[in-house]
């Protein structure tokens, strides 16, 4: 939401926004604004801690998102996935995480819960390769620093 003025971009009106899509025939789509709205109100549902109530706001803007790909499909996989996590639901926020990943995989955050989610599974190699990629991405990445220092590992 950086373009949009940050956390503010989450109660700005917007009625609708051009997506880029890489390699795409027409590489440009609108993402209408009852998307847009349900992706902001699942927002403001994380800040206040709602994260049931999130994730079926982000269901809603998947849904009213009538794509396949992109960014914003690729945003909302990746915050349905963080959502999972902090409930817990870690098999789920791994497969999320994975189909964010394979929408864009060129998000440090995705590739941070990627290494996380590796480290919970003790799968030291993954974890790794995973904050590797993250640092790659956004070499001061905060959560890609804190899984490399508890790997002890020199991953750049």
């Amino acid at each position: 939401w950086g373009t949009f003025g940050g956390l503010a971009g989450l109660t700005r009106p917007i009625d609708a926004m051009l997506e880029f899509i890489d390699n795409e025939h027409s590489p440009a789509v609108m993402i209408e604004g009852p998307a847009i709205r349900a992706f902001q109100q699942a927002g403001l549902a994380v800040r206040a801690n709602e994260l049931h109530a999130a994730d079926s706001l982000l269901a809603v803007a998947e849904r009213e998102r009538h794509a396949e790909r992109g960014p914003f499909l690729a945003a909302i996989a990746l915050n349905r996935a963080f959502v999972a996590f902090d409930l817990g639901d870690h098999a789920r926020a791994d497969s999320l995480n994975q189909r964010s990943l394979a929408l864009n995989p060129k998000v440090a955050n995705a590739w941070s819960l990627a290494a996380d989610l590796a480290l919970l599974r003790n799968d030291r190699a993954a974890a790794i390769e995973a904050v590797k990629r993250c640092l790659s991405i956004e070499p001061q990445h905060a959560g890609g620093l804190r899984v490399a220092e508890a790997l002890g590992a020199d991953v750049r």
